[in-house]
């Protein structure tokens, strides 16, 4: 899939999201069901984000209605739902993949400890940029590293460079390490040939 597919998708369920917890008006007792929607008790957000969550993907709560701290726990699963198959979805449509054409890969920003040169056609997916005025280096990670490159060695564009986060925002852990084949133990850069 392209990125501007990937986009398009991000900004449908997007507005998806805020329609269906706006825009809906109260539950199915509302509109005159003859069974009452047990989670217009908790609030019309609530209850509409779940609604969200049930008729888009699938979230079958296993909260008890009739319970006394049911909103709470609906609450909590909702959430957990959400921060375990939709918000990990997010963040890899925020990432973007490349390939290496012979990158220098440190372990700092500053691109003081070097480990070693990724070979070229190194998969990777960029995962944040250093946003300072003149840098050019991001935070790439796959299987066994996760290493800051300067984006101008590898296959992505300075409009993907752009996309990226500031790796001071970057919501993940950001860990640096090297442990690929290619990978040697941090020393001082050397000169480009």
């Amino acid at each position: 899939m392209n990125k501007s597919f990937l986009r398009g998708l991000m900004a449908g369920l997007i507005a998806a999201l805020t329609i269906t917890m706006f825009g809906f008006s109260g539950g199915a007792a509302a509109q005159g069901s003859p069974t009452p929607d047990p989670n217009a008790a908790c609030g019309r957000t609530l209850a509409n984000f779940v609604r969200l969550l049930t008729v888009f993907h699938n979230f079958k709560p296993q909260a008890k209605p009739t319970a006394p701290d049911y909103c709470t726990n609906l609450e909590k699963e909702a959430n957990t739902f959400t921060e375990a198959y939709l918000l990990d979805t997010i963040v890899v449509l925020t990432e973007i993949e490349g390939q290496s054409k012979g990158a220098f890969a440190f372990v700092d920003y500053a691109a003081r400890k070097f480990v070693g040169v990724m070979p070229t056609g190194t998969v990777f997916r960029a995962v944040a940029r250093n946003a300072l005025p003149g840098s050019q280096m991001m935070l790439v990670k796959a299987k066994d590293f996760m290493v800051f490159v300067d984006y101008t060695f590898t296959t992505l564009t300075r409009d993907d460079f752009n996309e990226l986060p500031d790796y001071r925002e970057y919501d993940q852990p950001i860990q640096p390490f090297c442990g690929a084949s290619w990978c040697r133990p941090p020393t001082l850069p050397p000169s480009r040939p």
